[in-house]
C-alpha cells in the first residue's frame, strides 16, 4: 500500500463506551492502481473504567502487509508463462 498508507491516514478512532464504534476507510495502491474498502470496528469487551480507549489499527493494516510481503513469493518463470497464457486466452 503506497498511496494511502496507514501512517498517512487516520486509521484510528476512540471508544467512550461498550457499544461498537465503526470506522470506513479506503487504502489506494498507486503501484498497481488499485484501492481496497476498509471497514473497521470495535467495542470496549473490558469493565468500563470511565476512560476512553484510543484504537490505533494502522499499525495491525502495517503488520499484515509485512508479512504478506515476507510469505508470499513471486512466481516462477513457467508460472508467470501460464498466467500470460490464461490471460491471452480471454483475449
Amino acid at each position: 500500500m503506497t498511496a494511502a498508507s496507514p501512517r498517512e491516514g487516520t486509521h484510528h478512532f476512540l471508544i467512550d463506551d461498550q457499544f461498537p464504534k465503526f470506522h470506513r476507510g479506503m487504502l489506494v495502491d498507486s503501484k498497481l492502481g488499485t484501492a481496497y474498502k476498509l471497514q473497521v470496528s470495535a467495542r470496549r469487551m473490558s469493565e468500563d473504567n470511565g476512560k476512553a480507549v484510543f484504537f490505533r489499527y494502522g499499525e495491525q493494516i502495517n503488520q499484515i502487509s509485512r508479512q504478506m510481503r515476507a510469505t508470499v513469493r513471486k512466481p516462477s518463470r513457467a508460472e508467470k508463462e501460464k498466467i500470460r497464457e490464461l490471460f491471452e486466452k480471454l483475449d
